[in-house]
Parts: C-alpha cells; sequence; structure tokens
C-alpha cells in the first residue's frame, strides 16, 4: 500500500488550497506534496511530516546559492 504523507504547517498568508480556504496564523494539517510545493513560495511553513519536527539545518558554507 502506498502512504501518502501528511504535513502540518503554519499558514503565513491566506491561501486557497485543495481543502478550501486558510487564514494566515492557522495551524492545519495537509498532504506533504502540496505543504512543500506552499513552503517553497512563502505561503506556509512546514513544521512536521508524518509526527516528525521539519528540520532545516545550518547553513550556509557558501558552496551553493540561495537564489
Amino acid at each position: 500500500m502506498n502512504h501518502m504523507s501528511t504535513a502540518k504547517v503554519k499558514v503565513l498568508h491566506d491561501i486557497l488550497t485543495a481543502n478550501g480556504w486558510l487564514t494566515t496564523g492557522a495551524e492545519v494539517s495537509m498532504d506533504a506534496i502540496e505543504a512543500r510545493n506552499l513552503e517553497s513560495t512563502g505561503k506556509v511553513d512546514v513544521l512536521e511530516v508524518d509526527g516528525k519536527h521539519e528540520v532545516w539545518s545550518a547553513c550556509c558554507d557558501g558552496a551553493h546559492d540561495h537564489n
């Protein structure tokens, strides 16, 4: 069976998602793929995926571009 990951996010801007309108400041669960797509455009902050905290490692050693 294929497992669909679920993400817990904090909404940074009012947005329309697959599950309807979400308002700024809300913490909601959604499909992890949709959450990561919304995070890449600055609309949500992914807090957890499948119950595990989403943590970004310290950056940067200059080995890559942030643009």
